[in-house]
C-alpha cells in the first residue's frame, strides 16, 4: 500500500489545554489534513496513522490517538502520567510525516499539565466495610463523564451519581 503525503495538514488548536498531572486528560487536536487510514497493524506500516506527541525542552510524551473517535480534521487522544508541570507543544504526525502548527497563539498548540487540574481524593470514609458499602470520597474531581458515558481508558467503573458540595459519590463495577 502506497500513501501520499499530506502536503496541506496543519493543525488550528487542542481543547483543553490544561489537564491532569496523572494522565487520563483527552485532548482534540484541530486542523486539517490528518490520516484518513488510522489502522498501523501490519509490518511495514507502523508509519501509517497519525500520532500526537507533547513536546517540552526537556521531555517528548506520545499522546495515545483513539482511531475511533478520529477523523481528517479531528484526533482525539488521552494523555500519559509522568508529565511535569509545563508548556508542551503539540506535535503530530501523518502517515510519517510531519504536519505544522497553524494556531493563532502558541498558546492554542499547547497542554499544560497541573496540580490545579488534576483530580485528588483528600479522604476516603468509612476506611472499611462490608462488601456494598457506601463510601463519601472527599476531594476534587474533573469529569463530564457520568453514569452511562462511555469508558475511554478500559477501567469499567462508573460513576453512578455525584452531587456537589457534600457530596456523595457512589461508584459499581458494570460487569
Amino acid at each position: 500500500m502506497q500513501t501520499m503525503p499530506t502536503q496541506s495538514g496543519h493543525i488550528t488548536a487542542i481543547n483543553p489545554r490544561k489537564g491532569s498531572l496523572q494522565g487520563g486528560t483527552q485532548i482534540t487536536v484541530s486542523g486539517r489534513g490528518f490520516s484518513s487510514n488510522q489502522f498501523n497493524h501490519f509490518p511495514g506500516t507502523e508509519h501509517l496513522g497519525n500520532k500526537v506527541f507533547f513536546v517540552s525542552k526537556h521531555y517528548v510524551f506520545p499522546c495515545d490517538v483513539i482511531v475511533e473517535k478520529t477523523d481528517t480534521s479531528r484526533i482525539v487522544c488521552i494523555t500519559r502520567s509522568g508529565m511535569g508541570q509545563d508548556n508542551y507543544d503539540v506535535k503530530v504526525t501523518v502517515d510519517g510525516t510531519d504536519i505544522p502548527n497553524e494556531c493563532r497563539s502558541s498558546s492554542d498548540c499547547q497542554f499544560q499539565p497541573s496540580l490545579t487540574s488534576t483530580p485528588t481524593v483528600s479522604a476516603i470514609t468509612p476506611s472499611s466495610g462490608p462488601p456494598g458499602s457506601l463510601l463519601t470520597l472527599k476531594g476534587r474531581i474533573f469529569t463530564s463523564k457520568y453514569g452511562l458515558n462511555a469508558s475511554t481508558n478500559g477501567n469499567s467503573n462508573e460513576i453512578s451519581r455525584y452531587v456537589s458540595g457534600y457530596s456523595l459519590l457512589r461508584t459499581t463495577l458494570i460487569n
